[in-house]
């Protein structure tokens, strides 16, 4: 008869419904990638073919009308400033991109940390915990909830890592808990939540969004050896943030 202890491993299933997220993720890109480039690239359109456009709608009027005349000229010469063309044919387009990065990056972010953690402590026996983890705040999850199996686990803050993840977090919650600027009789009473940023830098922030739950995928798989994150790395359809690669273990930060 065999003396040999068997212990009891469970069987872990999990659903990966983060995959629909990481997808999406992945889909911005390709739309990123277009708008940096038409925004290093834009070519002003010419004065010429500006004022022959703006003069044509207000013919022939516009002959007439000295003070209309006047008001036309301003019209041109703003429309001709290079700066004003390339925000008018780009602002929208930027915006949106850096709303939708926000938002589905932060979700791919916290859904890997909750299925990591989920699925760990189910290993151990001890999922009832997670119910008290779900409850923790996004930057909680991330800087703390590891340790509850993995002493040695030390998120790497003071960083542009930890500093994307503390930013991610507060426009994701300024733009879904959206507060507006109020003054009343003189007295301002209420402050926006959402930053205004010029175009570069939300082009600069999108690059960040995006790179973000692979760098964060990277962190787990350095410091944790989880399986999943390497899986999860293979593909790499991301050209990653370098500001964040410092901050990784095994990186020259």
């Amino acid at each position: 008869m065999s003396d040999v202890t068997h212990q009891y491993v469970p069987k872990i299933e999990s659903s990966g419904d983060h995959w629909s997220l990481e997808f999406a993720v992945r889909a911005r890109w390709a739309e990123y990638e277009k708008l940096r480039f038409s925004w290093e690239n834009f070519a002003p359109e010419p004065v010429d073919l500006i004022r022959a456009r703006v003069i044509a709608s207000y013919l022939p009027q516009v002959e007439q009308d000295d003070s209309l005349r006047e008001f036309v000229e301003g019209q041109i010469r703003m429309a001709a400033e290079p700066a004003f063309q390339r925000t008018s044919a780009l602002g929208e387009s930027v915006l949106s991109e850096y709303v939708t990065s926000l938002l589905l990056s932060h979700s791919l972010c916290e859904a890997i940390i909750n299925d990591v953690v989920a699925t760990k402590l189910a290993s151990l026996g001890s999922y009832e915990i997670f119910a008290f983890v779900e409850r923790a705040t996004f930057l909680e999850k991330w800087s703390s909830a590891p340790k509850l199996w993995a002493d040695g686990y030390s998120f790497p803050k003071g960083g542009a890592l930890y500093e994307s993840l503390k930013f991610i977090n507060e426009e994701r919650n300024a733009y879904t808990h959206h507060k507006v600027a109020l003054t009343l009789d003189g007295r301002r009473i209420s402050e926006r939540k959402v930053r205004r940023q010029s175009i570069p830098n939300m082009l600069d922030w999108i690059h960040r969004y995006l790179s973000l739950p692979y760098d964060l995928a990277d962190l787990l798989w350095r410091t944790l050896k989880i399986p999943g994150m390497r899986y999860f790395l293979m593909g790499k359809p991301i050209r990653r943030c370098p500001m964040h690669a410092k901050d990784l273990p095994g990186e020259g930060g």
